[in-house]
């Protein structure tokens, strides 16, 4: 997953065979409620960003709560 910044909206984009495309599945937001600094980089992925989990690999069935937390510190929450 990615995102792009085009006239003060974010869009959302994923990465398939035929590189990257457009994710209609979330609707795009007004960059100023961004809650973290994208230090003028328009067009970043996720990963990048911020931190990433695999729900298999990093049991997330048991971690799922830490995770949201770890999130909601990073966003000044």
């Amino acid at each position: 997953m990615a995102y792009r910044v085009e006239d003060d909206r974010v869009y959302w984009q994923e990465y398939t065979t035929k590189g990257w495309a457009a994710y209609r599945e979330v609707p795009s937001m007004l960059l100023s409620d961004v809650a973290y600094p994208l230090n003028n980089e328009f067009h970043h992925t996720f990963a990048c960003r911020l931190k990433t989990y695999d729900w298999s690999l990093n049991d997330g069935y048991t971690n799922l709560a830490t995770w949201i937390e770890a999130a909601a510190k990073q966003a000044g929450k």
